[in-house]
């Protein structure tokens, strides 16, 4: 009696499950392909287009601040060659240094 009861349980169980299966083919999973939209899509290639204007003008600046610092350690160096260690002040050299090149970065990629 109790191998009835329990196969009865079991068969009935099993039968409980089939609906949930069949029912799992509804489910339908889609996937966006963004690089493709960026490349194919009017509004993507406008963007795209926007981006590389301002990675340009960015770069642009970025190279004028590099060639401004560059002239400015150069000039530091000649004038440590030139000055002795009391009187060049390499800490405060160095610190202006550092200064500059944390306001420029801050021109360059000002904060929003």
């Amino acid at each position: 009696m109790k191998q009835l009861v329990l196969s009865m349980i079991i068969w009935l169980s099993f039968i409980g499950l089939v609906p949930v299966a069949s029912g799992a083919d509804s489910v339908k999973i889609g996937i966006i392909d963004f690089e493709k939209i960026m490349q194919e899509s009017s509004a993507g290639k406008m963007n795209q287009k926007a981006l590389n204007t301002r990675g340009t003008e960015l770069k642009g600046k970025l190279e004028n601040e590099k060639q401004r610092l560059d002239e400015i350690g150069r000039s530091f160096e000649k004038e440590a060659l030139v000055l002795s260690d009391e009187k060049n002040g390499k800490e405060n050299g160095t610190s202006e240094i550092r200064s500059k090149i944390s306001k420029s970065c801050s021109r360059i990629m000002p904060m929003n």
